[in-house]
């Protein structure tokens, strides 16, 4: 988010950002927030819940999820939704999750590269304004490319490499 704020003269677009749980870096970023006007107006923070209408409702009210380190099932929660994804490109990372994404429905930016997240950001905001039901497409490919049986394939596929 520092990068954000050092390049907020090269973002094109009004952001803001809803982190939603109280993993290691919650802390970090309210101080971060707490101590920039700049990252005060695009940052707030909601306690982890697992209420799957409070979980609907951000998710039908976002525009992008994003996952700053594993992919993992919020991924697939937000396909489902017609989110699309951005997460980092860090092989050790990666799960049977990170099968799925593709060109459409998500990006993939460099690990500790902050213009790699920003270019990713502006990257899908774009398709937004490109792509007629841009949200509807990713829907329906998660409908067609996520079932039960493709995901245990790909599980599988994962666990054999290891």
């Amino acid at each position: 988010f520092n990068a954000m704020k050092e390049n907020q003269h090269l973002i094109i677009f009004d952001l803001k950002f809803t982190l939603i749980g109280n993993g290691p870096s919650l802390l970090p970023l309210k101080a971060l927030a707490n101590n920039d006007d700049y990252l005060a107006s695009i940052l707030s923070f909601v306690p982890e819940t697992y209420d799957d209408q409070v979980l609907f409702d951000y998710f039908y009210s976002s525009h992008i999820y994003f996952q700053p380190a594993h992919l993992g099932l919020g991924g697939f929660s937000a396909f489902f939704h017609g989110l699309p994804v951005i997460t980092c490109r860090e092989p050790y990372l990666q799960k049977p999750e990170y099968s799925f994404c593709n060109s459409i429905n998500s990006e993939l930016y460099e690990y500790c590269k902050p213009m790699s997240f920003i270019n990713s950001i502006e990257k899908i905001l774009c398709k937004y304004e490109s792509t007629p039901d841009y949200r509807y497409s990713i829907f329906k490919q998660a409908m067609s490319e996520c079932t039960p049986k493709q995901h245990l394939s790909r599980i599988t596929k994962a666990l054999m490499n290891i």
